[in-house]
């Protein structure tokens, strides 16, 4: 493949990956809204990207998928709404920064495992589920950093946590989530990536 096909084929791969994100992300496919916080699947085509492209590419759609985060601040989802209600340029932060955090250290991680790792498929499944926890752990980082001490967060925390430490807090409010989206990052992330490869 000459270096004018290869990069034909990475504009036409992020092109297509930046799509896929938008349609998640519009559609209940990306966001399953859950009463207090969302499952979301959108990390998916980041990790793909950055394990395809790296870091840039990873960084990139990492920001495509905060801009669709933001704009679950206006009614798509009740946290996104309440915090930017709270403080707008915090949830604006909130809604960018860890994402393509995640986006540029995945990119970095799969660079890492290409060097170390052989089997392709396996390669991929821990790019795909390293994606979800770095986005799981950024997200919830960026969030206690920045809104700690609001009203909405110490009613949650004592909602979900009663009386207990704010590692408790975090397990209750992201534990199932962060492992259902690792999973399902892991799996989509190996079986696409290892397809691309192959053709």
């Amino acid at each position: 493949m000459t270096q004018h096909q290869s990069s034909i084929r990475r504009l036409s791969e992020l092109g297509l990956l930046s799509a896929l994100l938008i349609l998640l992300a519009l559609t209940p496919l990306g966001y399953l809204h859950l009463s207090v916080c969302s499952i979301t699947f959108c990390m998916i085509p980041v990790a793909i990207g950055a394990a395809r492209y790296g870091s840039a590419a990873g960084a990139g759609l990492g920001a495509l998928f905060g801009a669709t985060s933001f704009l679950q601040c206006f009614g798509g989802n009740p946290m996104s709404t309440a915090l930017f209600s709270i403080q707008p340029i915090r949830a604006v932060l909130l809604c960018f920064v860890p994402r393509i955090a995640m986006g540029f250290c995945t990119g970095l991680l799969d660079r890492i495992l290409w060097k170390r790792c052989t089997i392709l498929s396996i390669r991929y499944a821990l790019t795909g589920l390293c994606a979800a926890l770095f986005n799981t752990i950024f997200y919830v980082t960026a969030l206690l950093l920045l809104f700690r001490n609001t009203d909405w967060i110490q009613n949650s925390w004592n909602t979900l946590a009663p009386g207990k430490p704010i590692f408790a807090f975090i397990l209750a409010f992201v534990g199932g989530n962060a492992l259902a989206e690792a999973v399902v990052s892991a799996v989509f992330t190996s079986v696409i990536c290892t397809r691309l490869e192959a053709t």
